[in-house]
């Protein structure tokens, strides 16, 4: 045991000997503000994009189905098949849950592959910029002396401007 603690405490000498002795590149830390990036990031809008005009063909499809659902189950009511309509009440619940569930994981992959795409331009970024950590903070998040220079969203603006224009 007293070895793991002599080892553990000679790891901490070396490490805070490095940190010290090691220049760095940049007075860090640094963050952008991910909330004002990602409403300008060319995939992120065009993803936006595609999520919106699949809720709306979702909103159709369904309004559609639920009319012509209405009918038949008027239909059989009518002839008062119970067992029928609430077979056919079930069957319309899976289908809906089907339908909303294929929008649902379509819209997440698409985010997912907005976001990493959005990761991989900023850690391209930060490279550029010689920044060794970069935080992603947004209007839910404080970042604690950050002050105008450890801010590169300006920064982080401009290299997207000149990747997508």
């Amino acid at each position: 045991m007293k070895i793991i603690i002599s080892l553990s405490f000679l790891c901490s000498l070396l490490f805070c000997g490095w940190v010290i002795l090691c220049p760095s590149s940049s007075d860090g830390p640094f963050f952008i503000n991910s909330s004002q990036l990602l409403p300008l990031f060319p995939p992120m809008v065009e993803g936006n994009r595609v999520i919106e005009e699949q809720d709306r063909l979702l909103k159709n499809r369904m309004k559609v189905y639920e009319d012509s659902l209405a009918v038949i189950m008027d239909s059989v009511a009518e002839h008062k098949y119970l067992a029928e309509l609430e077979l056919l009440n079930l069957e319309s619940n899976v289908y809906r849950h089907q339908m909303i569930d294929k929008t649902s994981r379509r819209a997440n992959e698409i985010l997912k592959t907005s976001l990493d795409s959005f990761n991989l331009v900023v850690a391209r970024f930060a490279k550029q910029e010689n920044i060794p950590v970069l935080f992603g903070a947004s209007s839910n998040f404080i970042v604690y002396g950050a002050g105008s220079q450890a801010d590169f969203t300006s920064k982080m603006q401009l290299f997207l401007k000149e990747i997508y224009e």
